[in-house]
């Protein structure tokens, strides 16, 4: 639980969230899906930083390479074709067993 949360931050590009995030010096931190931010324990943390109109919910093929997203859902990552084919489908097993899909 975040019982010292005073801020909510929304910005609306890339650039102003890092921005934030540096003068926040630890203090802020980044809110995508909520998976774990519940489970903190940190008195460190006065404000958490809405990634959601980042547009950093992506899965993208690069190559040989997967990108993920930070703003990325567990449901995206299990409903997407090419995750349950990444790995023999290591990776979709494992997005089955995080938090509360």
């Amino acid at each position: 639980m975040l019982k010292n949360l005073k801020y909510y931050y929304r910005p609306k590009n890339l650039k102003d969230a890092t921005k934030i995030l540096a003068q926040g010096k630890g203090k802020i931190v980044p809110l995508a899906g909520c998976t774990t931010l519940g489970l903190r324990d940190n008195p460190r943390v006065e404000g958490v930083l809405d990634i959601a109109p980042l547009g950093l919910n992506y899965i993208k093929r690069d190559g040989p390479k997967i990108r993920i997203g930070a703003g990325t859902t567990i449901s995206q990552l299990i409903n997407s074709s090419l995750i349950k084919k990444v790995a023999r489908g290591f990776l979709y097993r494992a997005c089955l067993s995080i938090g509360t899909t």
